[in-house]
C-alpha cells in the first residue's frame, strides 16, 4: 500500500491470533497501527464486543 502512495496503514481484525510474532513483522513492513476487538485479548485489543455478542446470545435463546 504505500508502494501506491499511502502514507498510513493500519491493520484491523476481529480475531487477532498474531502467532509467531505476527505484530513485529506486521510493524517492520511498515504497518502504523494493529486495532483488533477483545474476543482474544492483545495489547491490541481496542473494539468491545461484548454487548453485541450478549445481545445476539439473547436473541438466540429466547
Amino acid at each position: 500500500m504505500k508502494s501506491l502512495g499511502a502514507t498510513k496503514v493500519h491493520a484491523i481484525a476481529t480475531h487477532c491470533l498474531l502467532l509467531n510474532m505476527a505484530d513485529s513483522r506486521m510493524f517492520e513492513t511498515g504497518i502504523s497501527s494493529i486495532t483488533c476487538s477483545n474476543t482474544i485479548p492483545t495489547k491490541y485489543s481496542e473494539v468491545n464486543v461484548d454487548q453485541l455478542i450478549i445481545d445476539v446470545l439473547r436473541r438466540l435463546i429466547t
